[in-house]
């Protein structure tokens, strides 16, 4: 798969640099940058997964404000998990 845009394609290149991603994993950034592209949005699996690859290959764990940020977003996801899975 191909990235014509460059500046999207620069991003993806120092992402991939920074994040030390796989080889899948770039795939599937390309393919969701691509999706974007045709106005198709990335099902909610794969943002889901995304998400989780992106914040376990981050540095954020070595930062304390960051981790704090991420604690937050965390226990609010479980929370309102839980209340989802409550109502089903």
């Amino acid at each position: 798969s191909r990235l014509k845009n460059d500046r999207q394609r620069e991003k993806l290149l120092q992402e991939a640099i920074d994040q030390n991603l796989s080889l899948t994993q770039i795939k599937e950034r390309l393919k969701q940058l691509n999706f974007k592209r045709s106005d198709d949005p990335p099902s909610l699996k794969s943002r889901f997964s995304s998400i989780y690859t992106r914040a376990r290959k981050s540095k954020v764990w070595d930062e304390p404000k960051k981790q704090k940020q991420l604690e937050k977003l965390v226990t609010e996801l479980e929370t309102k998990f839980a209340k989802l899975l409550e109502n089903s």
